[in-house]
């Protein structure tokens, strides 16, 4: 299941929109993207602090075309105006990678070895 991690920081004319509809309106309209692209949405939260102004996870069976989808909602939701900046992090299960640590250890060498 590949799941990803999104934080997206609002433009001002996003930020006024958020003023008159709510972040609850905001996350409705995110999951009815997510699931139109065969995906869930796990989690959805304000962010305080810091750069960003929401984070939320989607997951679904979409690993393949999962980087290729990212990029496409990314600029859609940077061209309409509502976004500042958008980041996308494809999430892994720690045992995952425990899983391919001794392949890649293996075949590593580090520079001047």
């Amino acid at each position: 299941m590949y799941r990803a991690l999104v934080m997206a920081r609002y433009s001002a004319a996003g930020a006024a929109g958020v003023l008159k509809e709510g972040l609850a309106g905001r996350r409705k309209m995110i999951e009815s993207v997510v699931e139109a692209n065969d995906a869930r949405l796990v989690d959805f939260y304000a962010v305080s602090g810091g750069e960003w102004n929401v984070a939320y996870i989607m997951e679904g069976e979409f690993r393949a075309e999962g980087e290729a989808q990212n990029a496409a909602s990314a600029l859609i939701a940077k061209a309409g105006g509502g976004l500042e900046d958008i980041r996308i992090y494809g999430l892994t299960d720690v045992s995952e990678v425990d899983g391919q640590l001794s392949d890649v250890m293996q075949s590593y060498r580090p520079p001047g070895d």
